[in-house]
């Protein structure tokens, strides 16, 4: 369903923008937290560098929100044209905590611009914007977290239908563990790309700060990365067993072994050339942290993805969109429910910036024929909108909806 990408296209495209994505998120989640951390050492130990570091990454994350915001649109628009029914489904399930994600992210970012412009005269105040700062952006990583768990391990949510198991699922919280492993290895290595190449240039106190800058995203990447590497080893005990035996003697073996080699290769890359002559080695430096980093957070994305085999939501969706099984409450009744139809497989996008689907059908197609023909293929009429896809019955349901009209008096012609 939706543009005719070959499934490989589909995947490297969606890959892509996930791990671009991801980058993002964890910067946007991560580093506020760290930040304020880092402000709250520094005042203890009347350290003078990290208020600087902590300020030089605030400004990145100020920079970056709007990158970010336009990125994520990205993916939920690719995933939507690619993947439009798990997409859709996984809104619906998620749907209150995807609200509550942009909220937080809104408000997030208002409060890291005041803790940003009190940062030179920090008070009280300029403090608990920096803890509102930091609060609100882990909402949007967490919720990204749970759904991206829930495609591998639904859990209690194929039977029972509560959200809550649906965001509480097997892996979650080893998944999540594992993305603020990756998230805080990438910080760092963020930390070392910003000064490592100034400090080649500096002399005195400058110098001296953009080495302790680069010792410091060192040290932060190094112990991340231990982290990561533990947790991507224990992670295999909450996986189902299909995925167990794909990644123990199966076929992603190797990619799985190839993401915990690089993780410990980026460990003692950062670990040994970090002790070389630093005139020298900023460029094989930077290199050394960044390339098997970036391969690490990248492998723990595909195994994460290929470890569902043949479904898009393990025991819920296979990869050909096809349902396998649903809760009661998300399940269309024998006689299809216009309305339920519409909001599993449209609610996604209608309303929204897609307009109000029932209005603009009465105003374009109001014969319930021609409608018809256009919900099962849009791109005919140059609409870049995924067709519909299900039985006759159901599209003639969804028809009777959207134009308020009996269902027999929707005919359709092939």
């Amino acid at each position: 369903m939706g543009l005719n990408f070959s499934p490989s296209e589909t995947s490297w495209f969606i890959g892509t923008f996930a791990v671009l994505h991801f980058l993002l998120v964890s910067v946007a989640g991560l580093a506020p937290l760290t930040i304020y951390i880092m402000e709250g050492y520094a005042l203890k130990r009347n350290n003078s560098f990290l208020p600087k570091i902590g300020k030089q990454l605030l400004t990145i994350v100020l920079e970056l929100a709007a990158v970010g915001g336009i990125l994520g649109s990205g993916v939920v628009v690719a995933l939507v044209a690619l993947r439009s029914q798990p997409i859709t489904l996984t809104v619906n399930i998620f749907f209150w905590l995807l609200v509550l994600q942009l909220v937080s992210f809104i408000a997030g970012l208002a409060f890291q611009f005041a803790y940003y412009f009190s940062w030179d005269t920090p008070n009280k105040r300029h403090r608990l914007w920096g803890l509102l700062g930091a609060l609100f952006p882990l909402i949007p990583f967490i919720v990204f977290s749970a759904a991206v768990s829930f495609l591998s391990t639904p859990g209690q949510w194929p039977q029972t239908g509560n959200i809550w198991h649906a965001v509480f699922n097997p892996s979650y919280l080893v998944s999540l563990l594992h993305r603020i492993g990756a998230g805080l290895s990438l910080l760092g290595v963020l930390i070392i790309m910003l000064n490592i190449f100034r400090r080649n240039k500096a002399e005195g106190e400058q110098r001296e700060y953009y080495e302790y800058a680069v010792r410091f995203g060192g040290k932060l990447a190094m112990r991340a990365l231990e982290a990561q590497v533990v947790i991507g080893i224990l992670r295999i005990f909450v996986m189902p067993n299909e995925a167990q035996k794909m990644i123990m003697g199966g076929e992603l073996t190797m990619i799985w072994i190839l993401g915990i080699v690089a993780g410990i290769v980026a460990w003692l890359f950062l670990f040994f050339i970090g002790r070389k002559d630093k005139r020298k080695s900023a460029l094989v430096f930077l290199s050394a942290a960044f390339i098997p980093v970036m391969i690490a957070s990248a492998l723990m994305g595909v195994t994460r993805s290929r470890s569902r085999g043949e479904f898009s939501m393990r025991d819920i969706m296979t990869r050909s969109d096809e349902i396998l099984t649903l809760p009661p409450n998300y399940q269309v009744a024998a006689v299809p429910d216009g309305a339920t139809i519409y909001s599993q497989n449209c609610g996604a996008c209608h309303p929204g910036l897609a307009g109000d689907a029932p209005t603009l059908a009465k105003q374009r197609h109001p014969d319930p024929t021609q409608l018809a023909n256009f919900l099962g293929n849009p791109a005919a009429l140059g609409i870049a909108m995924p067709p519909y896809q299900g039985n006759d019955e159901e599209l003639k349901s969804l028809v009777s909806f959207l134009l308020d009209i009996p269902i027999e008096d929707v005919v359709i012609i092939p």
